[in-house]
């Protein structure tokens, strides 16, 4: 879990970096922390299921292999709704840019797979990789890395801290 300052500090470095992909993969990251969803999820997660105007995602599906094959969540608990922020709302708005501006570049080359978190070319990055480049852009930022599971944790202690219910968070 990641304090306060640290997160801080990443969300300052990863703002002002020029990696490649960077505002995607910060988005990514951010997510997590803001609605603490698992990284299966995450990389599962589909346009269908995010509802700008109800500002809520609903989970429904993981994806833990390279590929576009999904899976049911990890247990029947884990299909929610989960209402977002206006920050979580800008992360996704700055995704479907970015989609949009890539789709635009590529043309024919773009694949339209429907999922969020999406290489350049459309296509969602392997899993695992969620996990490396997030282990690098840690390094790059200077903080402390912690697991992607690490990240929902921190969800958890920011979200106690701003006085939500343990049922809500958990």
């Amino acid at each position: 879990c990641w304090e306060r300052s640290e997160f801080k500090v990443f969300t300052q470095e990863m703002s002002k970096s020029e990696a490649p992909n960077a505002e995607m993969w910060f988005a990514a990251a951010d997510l997590t922390v803001f609605t603490g969803l698992r990284r299966g999820e995450l990389a599962g997660l589909l346009w269908r299921d995010v509802d700008f105007e109800k500002w809520q995602l609903v989970v429904r599906r993981n994806r833990i292999d390279p590929g576009l094959e999904t899976s049911e969540p990890k247990s029947t608990a884990s299909n929610r709704t989960i209402p977002l922020s206006r920050r979580t709302l800008d992360d996704l708005a700055s995704l479907k840019r970015i989609q949009e501006a890539d789709r635009a570049v590529l043309g024919t080359g773009w694949t339209g797979t429907g999922f969020v978190l999406v290489l350049p070319d459309g296509m969602p990055p392997n899993p695992d990789s969620i996990t490396r480049r997030f282990k690098r852009d840690c390094e790059r930022a200077g903080v402390r890395y912690i697991t992607w599971h690490g990240l929902r944790h921190t969800y958890a202690t920011f979200s106690l801290a701003a006085g939500v219910q343990v049922h809500d968070v958990s």
